[in-house]
């Protein structure tokens, strides 16, 4: 019987074609460093299409080939993670279906989001705050075109700062 076909999606954008069970293990071990933009990293098993989803938050799920998540698991060290990805890797959704899977997707608490929430606000807040320094300094000597407005208009635009990042960002500038 041949070998079972599988690929691995790695946090930072890559597919690896069957790696080898220490490379397997390297993959594993970047889920330690934190990235907010690349959480996670997954094993598909060629055959079948059913995955295991790994995140940074040692979080597991068990999705069948239409990317329901069919359970998921807590607390998931790297050797446990290991071996997750070798079983379904070798064996197939048979080979890791008994685990102690919680029923469906994780369902976050109300604390957990609301910090979410909280880390979202902030993150678009400082978002908008560099895309608004980015527009570089108001000419002095051209007024913004805006209705009203006296102050002047930054470079490649018509208009001031605020009123070019409230045009472009559709929302009032926070201060």
């Amino acid at each position: 019987m041949p070998p079972s076909t599988y690929f691995v999606e790695t946090r930072w954008g890559g597919s690896e074609e069957s790696p080898a069970a220490a490379r397997l293990l390297e993959l594993i071990r970047e889920l330690d460093v934190s990235d907010e933009e690349h959480p996670d990293a997954w094993l598909v098993h060629g055959e079948s299409g059913w995955m295991v989803r790994l995140d940074e938050e040692r979080f597991a799920y068990l999705e069948d080939p239409e990317l329901n998540v069919v359970g998921h698991l807590r607390d998931v060290g790297p050797e446990e993670a290991f071996s997750l990805w070798l079983d379904l890797s070798t064996g197939g959704p048979s080979a890791v279906r008994s685990r102690p899977w919680i029923p469906g997707p994780r369902v976050y608490t109300q604390a957990e989001t609301e910090a979410i929430h909280e880390r979202s606000r902030i993150l678009m807040l400082e978002s908008d705050r560099q895309f608004y320094e980015s527009l570089g300094p108001e000419e002095s000597g051209t007024e913004c075109k805006r209705d009203g407005c006296t102050r002047g208009r930054v470079k490649y635009s018509v208009l001031c700062a605020r009123h070019h990042f409230e045009q472009l960002r559709g929302k009032p500038y926070p201060l």
